[in-house]
């Protein structure tokens, strides 16, 4: 199916009441629980509300395939090739930047269009169960990432990068052998591994912040591509399950 096509196009990328409430929880002091100074605290501000625009730009990209049929090889090639300009172009364009990062994003959800398809055809709760899942999975690790002492999670790295290849060698094989197992073995490994990727990637923005970095842009395109993986994995094992018992219900008429 295209949904597997588009989680494989994902691997080979990782190469990750409001008024009420805001007023009983501090979201400043999330970002002053450690060491983090106030520059890296307002880069982050900058990061995550860029963020928040690209994962709106997915939803539009998605909207767009449903209405038009889009998604394709054009559109996979498009996104790679502007996340590979967007690292080319200077730091000091930032409205440039800031297009073609959200014409990254739209690309994005134009992809994953024809998996929330099948999805919503299938039962139009997927999606939404998908995504709050996602948005509340992602935050949990982000403010585990931002709690924790700077650098910890950063010695992560030899075991996403060991993992991220297990997930490759799986993907090749799946490809030719077509296994249930692998497959479901590839969605909650992928999982777990994206998740891994959230502490990582939002530990190592702070260091590269905390050292002068601050291209909130290619930072918040990290943490896009960490949200939509999720959001793919989660998405498919909820319509593997579904379907899974759909079976059973039919064979027990």
């Amino acid at each position: 199916m295209y949904y597997t096509v588009v989680i494989l196009q994902f691997d080979s990328l990782c190469a990750r009441d409001m008024e009420a409430f805001s007023q009983n929880f501090d979201f400043a002091a999330l970002f002053k629980a450690n060491d983090i100074s106030v520059p890296v605290q307002q880069h982050l501000v900058r990061v995550y509300a860029t963020l928040a625009g690209t994962v709106l730009s997915a939803g539009l990209g998605a909207s767009l395939d449903f209405m038009f049929d889009l998604a394709g090889v054009l559109t996979t090639c498009a996104m790679v090739g502007m996340i590979f300009w967007l690292s080319f172009i200077d730091t000091q364009y930032v409205t440039k930047r800031l297009s073609i990062l959200m014409g990254v994003a739209l690309c994005s959800g134009i992809n994953i269009g024809p998996l929330l398809e099948v999805a919503v055809d299938m039962d139009p709760s997927i999606v939404i169960t998908a995504f709050l899942a996602t948005t509340v999975i992602f935050l949990c690790f982000t403010a585990s990432a931002l709690i924790e002492k700077r650098r910890t999670y950063l010695y992560m790295i030899s075991f996403i990068s060991s993992a991220t290849m297990v997930m490759s060698f799986i993907s090749i094989i799946y490809y030719f052998s077509r296994s249930s197992a692998l497959y479901n073995a590839h969605m909650y490994l992928g999982l777990f591994v994206f998740c891994a990727y959230v502490l990582f990637d939002t530990q190592m923005i702070i260091e590269r912040a905390s050292l002068g970095d601050r291209d909130f842009i290619l930072h918040a395109l990290t943490l896009f591509l960490d949200f939509v993986n999720l959001f793919v994995r989660l998405i498919s094992i909820i319509m593997r399950n579904q379907q899974q018992k759909d079976k059973k219900r039919t064979s027990r008429r």
